[in-house]
């Protein structure tokens, strides 16, 4: 059995940089289909990493526009395997400034999703849909303007119980449909 496995994914959004508008109407839709040869069980997998947080001056200040933001995903998960995401965003000193999604009352800092439902072999019998909302406050807008890296970190767990394994075919899906709310304080120059 390996002792890692790797899978790269990549996308590009908006790739020739021009300015785009987004109506109450529009939709993203993101499917993505795997080929596991293999069947296997994991409890606790975890994958950390630092990314860079690219705003120019500019952006930064725009971003301090904003007085709040809410985003709606619901998620479509038809993989044997629950996931986790919490990200922790540092300025150009390294110093915290806040996790993301940030943490209220009514919202976590993770970002849980459960996995499909198996049978006792491992097979998928049934898709889970959850929806998962994040919003973000002003105190936390103003921290993500001042952000230079996010570090993530992804927890894995197969959905067997009792760390069951689970068999990954060409079939499992996994589904993002995502809507999103804006507010937005405009200065009149």
């Amino acid at each position: 059995f390996p002792d890692s496995l790797i899978v790269y994914v990549g996308g590009v959004v908006n790739p020739n940089n021009k300015l785009i508008s987004v109506k109450g109407s529009d939709q993203l839709t993101v499917s993505s289909k795997m080929e596991f040869p293999f069947e296997f069980g994991l409890s606790g997998a975890e994958y950390s990493d630092s990314v860079k947080v690219d705003f120019s001056n500019d952006d930064r200040d725009k971003i301090k526009d904003v007085n709040s933001l809410g985003a709606s995903i619901i998620v479509t998960n038809g993989i044997p395997a629950s996931l986790s995401f919490t990200g922790r965003l540092y300025d150009h000193n390294n110093k915290f400034l806040t996790y993301f999604p940030p943490k209220y009352p009514d919202q976590d800092t993770v970002i849980s999703v459960s996995g499909a439902s198996v049978d006792a072999e491992g097979n998928v019998i049934s898709n889970t849909v959850q929806n998962v909302n994040v919003n973000t406050a002003k105190a936390d807008i103003d921290k993500i303007a001042g952000a230079y890296y996010m570090r993530v970190k992804i927890k894995f767990n197969t959905a067997g119980s009792g760390n069951q394994t689970v068999r990954f075919n060409s079939n499992n899906i996994i589904k993002f449909l995502a809507s999103g709310s804006i507010n937005y304080h405009i200065n009149p120059e």
